[in-house]
């Protein structure tokens, strides 16, 4: 057996694809929001973010090695513990590094 389809109304059409229109825009809404906060966290990342000897150098603090490690395993429970990211610079003769957030910094430094 075929099944009929109803015929539908124009109304109904006009309905649906005005439902479908809005729905459309809201999505790209959020999604220019969303690109707008990426776009925030990006810029703020490249201005508040150091390693620990590149922030210990800006305070005039002298740390060595094993300062540096101690320091740097407080700085990363404290940005796990707040759920801020953390980041990553390469020194072409040295390797990679781990940044922190200037405020992970700022408690890490204060605190020892």
């Amino acid at each position: 057996m075929d099944k009929q389809l109803k015929p539908t109304s124009i109304e109904d059409i006009m309905i649906t694809s005005l439902q479908s229109m809005k729905d459309i825009k809201l999505k790209l809404a959020q999604h220019e929001e969303d690109t707008k906060m990426l776009t925030a966290k990006m810029e703020i990342r490249s201005i508040d973010y150091f390693t620990i000897a590149g922030y210990a150098s800006i305070r005039g603090i002298k740390v060595d090695i094993s300062q540096v490690n101690r320091l740097e395993q407080k700085a990363m429970r404290l940005s796990q513990d707040y759920g801020i990211a953390t980041g990553k610079v390469t020194d072409p003769e040295l390797g990679d590094f781990n940044t922190y957030h200037l405020y992970i910094l700022c408690e890490v430094f204060d605190s020892r």
